[in-house]
C-alpha cells in the first residue's frame, strides 16, 4: 500500500461508484442544459436568415415567437435543470472525503441519499461503451504525488489537480464560446449591409429579441470568468498551503485543517459554478492531467 493510501482508495469498489454517480449526474444537467443552448442558438441563426433570404420570410413571425418562448422557457426551467449538479457536487465531495481521508463537513452540506446514488449508478451502468466508461473512473487522481508523499501532502497534491483541470477546461470553453459569439454578431451585421440597413434597423423589429440571447451568452461567459478567477485565487492558496506542508517543523493537523477548509470551498465551487458541456469535457481527455509535482522531490 502506498504511503497515503489515496491510489489504492480511490479505486475501492464503493468508491468507483460514487463516481459513476456523480459523473452521470453531471452529464445529465449538462445534456439538458446543451439542448437549450443548442436550440437558442440554431433559432437565432435561422432567425436572422429570415431577414436575408425572400423565402424564409413567411416563417419570421413564428421564429420571433419562438424565440420567446425559448427566452423565457430558459429564464424559468434552467435553474431547476441544473438541480442535479448540486447532487452531483455532494456525491464528489462524499467522495473525496473517503479517498483523501477527510472528516464531512456537516455544516456545508448534508451527505447524499443512497438511493439517489444507486439510481444514478444504474443509468451510468446503461451506457454504451459501458467497460470503457467503468475503466476511465479508475485512478481519478493521477499526480504522482499520491504514491510516494505521506497523506497530509498527498491530499494537496489532489486538490491541486481539481483546481488545475476545471480553471484550464473552463479557458478553453469560454474561448470557444466567444468565437461563436463573433460569428453570430458577424452573421447579424453582414445581413444589415446585405439589406442595406439604417442603423436604426439594427435595433428595432424582430431583431430586438436577439437581445437576450446575446445578453444570455455574455452572462454565460462572465460566470466563467469568474469561476476562473476565483479558482486561480484557489489555486494561489493552495501552493502556499503545499509549501507550508513542506516545512520541517509542520503540523499536520493544522495542515489538515487547513485542508478542510479549501475542500469546502471547492464543493462549494461545484454546487454553484455552470460545469463545461460534456462533449467539450471529453474533447480535452488528458490534456490537463498533472505534470510530476513539485512536491514529489520534496516529500521523498
Amino acid at each position: 500500500m502506498t504511503l497515503s493510501g489515496i491510489a489504492e482508495r480511490q479505486n475501492a469498489h464503493d468508491n468507483i461508484r460514487l463516481l459513476a454517480a456523480q459523473r452521470q449526474l453531471y452529464s445529465e444537467e449538462k445534456k439538458r442544459t446543451g439542448i437549450w443552448y443548442v436550440l437558442s442558438l440554431f433559432v437565432a441563426v435561422f432567425f436572422l436568415a429570415t431577414s436575408t433570404l425572400s423565402s424564409l420570410k413567411p416563417f419570421e413571425s413564428s421564429l420571433a415567437f419562438i424565440l420567446l418562448v425559448v427566452t423565457l422557457v430558459e429564464l424559468a426551467l434552467l435553474p431547476q435543470l441544473r438541480q442535479p449538479r448540486i447532487i452531483a457536487a455532494m456525491i464528489q465531495e462524499q467522495f473525496d472525503c473517503e479517498v483523501l481521508d477527510l472528516e464531512w463537513n456537516d455544516a456545508l452540506t448534508e451527505k447524499p441519499d443512497p438511493k439517489a446514488i444507486e439510481e444514478a449508478v444504474g443509468r451510468f451502468d446503461k451506457r454504451k461503451n459501458r467497460e470503457h466508461e467503468w475503466k476511465r473512473l479508475e485512478n481519478w487522481y493521477e499526480n504522482p504525488t499520491i504514491h510516494i508523499a505521506p497523506i497530509h501532502v498527498a491530499r494537496i497534491a489532489c486538490l491541486k489537480e481539481n483546481v488545475r483541470w476545471d480553471s484550464g477546461q473552463r479557458r478553453e470553453w469560454v474561448h470557444w464560446v466567444e468565437g461563436i459569439t463573433v460569428v453570430l454578431l458577424i452573421l447579424f451585421v453582414g445581413a444589415g449591409v446585405l439589406l442595406d440597413w439604417r442603423l436604426t434597423q439594427y435595433f428595432s423589429g424582430y431583431l430586438l429579441l436577439l437581445i437576450p440571447l446575446f445578453v444570455a451568452i455574455r452572462d454565460h461567459v462572465v460566470r466563467h470568468l469568474e469561476a476562473i478567477k476565483r479558482l486561480n485565487r484557489l489555486s494561489s492558496v493552495i501552493e502556499n498551503l503545499r509549501r507550508d506542508a513542506l516545512r520541517e517543523t509542520v503540523d499536520v493537523a493544522e495542515i489538515t485543517r487547513r485542508t478542510r477548509y479549501l475542500q469546502t470551498e471547492i464543493c462549494h465551487h461545484r454546487m454553484e459554478e455552470v460545469p463545461v458541456l460534456d462533449w467539450f469535457y471529453n474533447k480535452l481527455g488528458k490534456k490537463y492531467a498533472p505534470a510530476r509535482d513539485d512536491s514529489v522531490q520534496s516529500a521523498q
